[in-house]
């Protein structure tokens, strides 16, 4: 007799929302071209002025990538007995120390998977669900509990 493995449903998963990142760089942007414009209107290129135009290029480039993050096509998450799969890596249950869940405004904002060791979230182990989110949080909540993962419900450090 053949016994079944229970396969696990892929969830589709994509990049959490970046609205806050472009809008404190695109401040950023903004304090530092006014400075620039000054400097080029006094006529002075000094260091500070270089400073400020390196300062605005990376704003460029980090919005860039956060730009570049929210519009590539969704990705799967795996949730198999002792162990996860997220974007093609493989995590197992006693590798994960916690499962963040920050929620605002009544939607799921990121969902983070901090390894043991660790103190800030991974880029790859950063989501949020694509569809049917609610159902999506409820299993993984249950695989969390299963595996003994800590999954708590509040905000998260993350890299860029």
């Amino acid at each position: 007799m053949k016994v079944q493995r229970r396969q696990s449903v892929p969830w589709k998963i994509k990049e959490p929302s970046r609205v806050k990142l472009i809008l404190c760089m695109c401040a950023v942007m903004l304090v530092m071209g006014r400075s620039v414009m000054r400097d080029l209107g006094e006529g002075g290129a000094g260091p500070l002025f270089y400073a400020h135009l390196a300062l605005i290029l990376l704003c460029l480039f980090i919005i860039g990538i956060a730009v570049f993050r929210r519009f590539r096509k969704p990705e799967e998450l795996l949730l198999h007995e002792g162990w996860l799969s997220i974007r093609g890596r493989r995590l197992s249950a006693e590798e994960l120390g916690r499962v963040f869940v920050h929620a605002a405004a009544g939607y799921t904002v990121g969902i983070g998977l901090l390894p043991r060791g660790k103190r800030v979230v991974p880029v790859p182990y950063m989501f949020r669900y694509a569809d049917r989110e609610e159902e999506a949080l409820k299993r993984l909540e249950e695989w969390s509990a299963r595996h003994g993962v800590t999954m708590e419900r509040k905000r998260f450090l993350r890299w860029i």
